[in-house]
């Protein structure tokens, strides 16, 4: 049996530190959480979105989201980045 079992991502936070960062974790200890919903939030603004202990969010939506508004998106684990335009030559 797993001591997170519950996963309605409702639920209170499966652990909070001193600082009042929350957590969330799935049946097997990774950080995750359904619902859109951060899976480590901080009292401060900054949160994080994780699926099965990977960064991840759907929709063009930011999975880090800092206390000053940077944003870094991410989709299972790895970043993704706007491209820069390629330079056509003029075509």
């Amino acid at each position: 049996m797993s001591d997170f079992e519950n996963q309605d991502p409702y639920r209170e936070a499966d652990w909070e530190s001193e600082r009042g960062t929350k957590h969330w974790y799935d049946a097997h200890g990774e950080f995750h959480r359904d619902g859109d919903l951060p899976a480590v939030s901080h009292h401060s603004g900054w949160v994080a979105h994780y699926k099965h202990g990977l960064l991840h969010r759907e929709g063009g939506n930011p999975a880090v989201i800092s206390q000053d508004g940077c944003v870094e998106y991410w989709v299972d684990g790895v970043e993704v980045t706007l491209a820069t335009p390629q330079d056509d030559g003029g075509k």
